[in-house]
This record gives C-alpha cells, structure tokens and sequence, in this order.
C-alpha cells in the first residue's frame, strides 16, 4: 500500500476487510478527504496526459532506436 491512500482490497481477506474499510471511510469524513487528496495527487502526478505521453514517447524511442540508418522509412 502506498502511504497516505486508502486501499480497498486485497486479495487474502477481501470481503470482510472490504467491508470494514468501506464502513470506516463512511464514518470518517476526515480520512476520505485525506485519502481522496493523496489519491488525487498520486493520480495526478503519474497518469496525467503530460505523463502518459512522456511514457508513450519513451516506449517509442526505446522501440525504434534500435534501427539502422539504413532502414529508415522510403516511399
């Protein structure tokens, strides 16, 4: 789990956990809004577009350096 987010679910104890963790975040304003705000700002900062496409770029360029000058695209 990361620090500060709220994790649901795991896969060894999934229902009753499940069920508690839900139940506290419905009586706990203050946990959701911290947890939505660390949720929030994890989100923003590794899946945003401008991250998204930093990654995509880099798959890219780490895909296609490996060809040759000799095999660039001709029509």
């Amino acid at each position: 789990m990361i620090e500060g987010t709220f994790k649901l679910a795991n896969s060894q104890k999934l229902s009753g956990d499940l069920a508690t963790r839900i139940n506290r975040l419905i009586k706990d304003r203050q946990l959701r809004e911290k947890f939505g705000r660390a949720d929030r700002k994890r989100a923003e900062e590794h899946f945003s577009w401008t991250k998204i496409a930093a990654k995509t770029k880099a798959l890219y360029e780490t895909r296609f350096s490996s060809a040759t000058s000799a095999e660039t695209y001709q029509e």
